[in-house]
């Protein structure tokens, strides 16, 4: 891949909410900022206008301190915000895989922390973990080129709460480090709607 994937996690399928870390679209994958990397984004999120006409809107950071740390914070502007943290356990390139833990979504007495594994093979990359927030939940997902510029993203979250998205992101050729994304989501809980989000991102190192 071009480079570390870092987009904002939406946590929730009752209300849209910005979580933290190195994600897919709703769940945090094994993948770390590296040394001196930093990720910067802003998401416009919203569901179907029969449950909620209303749009919010999200920004963040993602800070990567040394090769095995990353920390992350969120607000959205309103008087919310949240921060989190991942360390990477184990990154085997030859073998192609990696295991991080973290807890995102730190607000006061609030946290979710959660394991996920990743797993390349060839240019697909699989993911697989656990987390817990108001209820456990198993997580998965998988991200894969279409060509130079698109990338599609799939994940999953499991139980009550949890939801299924999907995602296509685009790298702009004159500057590989600045993306847009499109993501639609489909809640476990039908009656909650589909939702949708749409973000800018943009990476660098210092």
């Amino acid at each position: 891949m071009r480079r570390v994937w870092v987009f904002l996690a939406l946590a929730g399928a009752a209300t849209i909410a910005p979580a933290q870390v190195t994600s897919l679209i709703n769940i945090p994958v094994a993948d770390l900022q590296g040394s001196h990397g930093v990720e910067i984004g802003h998401w416009v999120t919203g569901y179907e206008r029969s449950v909620d006409p209303r749009y919010y809107h999200y920004s963040y950071a993602v800070v990567g301190l040394g090769d095995r740390v990353e920390i992350a914070g969120a607000t959205d502007y309103l008087g919310w915000s949240a921060w989190g943290f991942k360390v990477g356990v184990v990154d085997d390139q030859k073998r192609h895989y990696a295991v991080s833990a973290g807890i995102q979504n730190i607000r006061g007495n609030e946290s979710s922390p959660f394991v996920v594994g990743r797993y390349d093979l060839g240019q697909v990359r699989f993911h697989a973990g656990w987390s817990r927030d108001d209820r456990q939940r198993l997580i998965c997902g998988v991200d894969f080129p279409l060509n130079d510029s698109f990338y599609v993203a799939i994940d999953h979250s499991s139980s009550d709460g949890g939801s299924t998205w999907a995602g296509l992101y685009y790298y702009f050729p004159f500057c590989e480090d600045l993306s847009i994304s499109a993501n639609i989501g489909v809640p476990n809980n039908h009656d909650e709607g589909l939702q949708h989000s749409f973000g800018l991102f943009y990476n660098f190192k210092f």
